[in-house]
């Protein structure tokens, strides 16, 4: 992919739909590209996470070691894994690999991200925005979720 696909690609994600294009082009510019052979692990369960990962290519599996947890997640091309360690220190829940084919991703690093949210303090406003409505929405579906299952 060309970097005005990635540009593209992580535009039309939610957590950097808020922002500036020049904003995104940098992070996209400065984003580290990795490409995994069919079963190669991108990280473990348990590891500490350092960013997020767009799938360019392919797909990637996640496996949760926790029996409440689904066993396997397929995520596709063009979404995005660890949005919240963008901004936080995480552990990663799964052990990712590619999936049946080669996969591509781009590795987000998390001091990226931040330094670029310093740098375009309007996308990061409205970048919180976004993200705050995203909240108050899930909050709302838990409510309704509790209230027909619980009450």
């Amino acid at each position: 992919m060309s970097l005005e696909d990635d540009i593209r690609t992580l535009s039309a994600l939610p957590v950097f739909d808020q922002m500036e294009v020049e904003a995104v082009r940098l992070i996209a510019f400065s984003a580290i590209s990795k490409t995994l052979k069919p079963g190669e692990v991108l990280f473990k369960a348990g590891d500490m996470s350092e960013g997020g990962y767009l799938v360019v290519s392919g797909s990637i599996a996640i496996e949760k070691p926790m029996p409440s947890l689904a066993p396997r997640q397929i995520i596709p091309a063009g979404a995005l894994i660890g949005e919240v360690a963008l901004i936080i220190e995480t552990q990663c829940v799964g052990t990712a690999t590619a999936y049946r084919e080669e996969a591509m991703v781009l590795f987000v690093p998390r001091t990226l991200f931040l330094r670029v949210l310093q740098e375009f303090p309007s996308s990061a406003t409205r970048m919180k925005a976004g993200i705050t409505k995203r909240l108050v929405g899930f909050s709302d579906q838990l409510a309704k979720f509790r209230q027909n299952h619980f009450d």
